[in-house]
């Protein structure tokens, strides 16, 4: 994808409303910061869901060892309520990051510089919409 730098004309012209740079930024990368991080936190949980019942039947193998039926029943029901709280805590500390990291992105990565021009816009370039001829 070719884009061009703006020129000093350009830099003169007001800079475009909070929502309006939404828009281009959603246009730029194909996706808003939003639905990256919407992404990221579904991928976070899948993993979270797929490994939690792994530790769980690895601790209660292994702290069942030469135990009994009833000690083995005891310790699934403990490590199933343990790890409840650990998806738990787990899920909280992730919502209060990824909010954070929302913000970084937002911010530091999906933001488009005053001074690029998408292939599309070359046309407005030469000619701005605004100007009356």
């Amino acid at each position: 994808m070719e884009m061009e730098v703006r020129g000093e004309v350009d830099e003169e012209v007001d800079s475009p409303s909070p929502s309006t740079l939404k828009l281009y930024e959603t246009q730029f990368f194909g996706f808003t910061p939003q639905t990256c991080m919407l992404r990221v936190y579904s991928a976070f949980q899948d993993c979270l869901y797929d490994i939690l019942p792994v530790v769980e039947k690895v601790c209660v193998r292994q702290l069942s060892k030469g135990g009994s039926d009833g000690a083995e029943e005891l310790l699934q029901s403990r490590a199933r309520e343990c790890s409840r709280k650990l998806q738990q805590f787990l899920e909280e500390q992730f919502k209060q990051l990824s909010k954070r990291m929302e913000a970084l992105l937002v911010k530091r990565c999906f933001s488009v510089p005053h001074n690029i021009l998408l292939p599309e816009d070359q046309s407005h370039k030469n000619c701005p919409q605004d100007v009356q001829v």
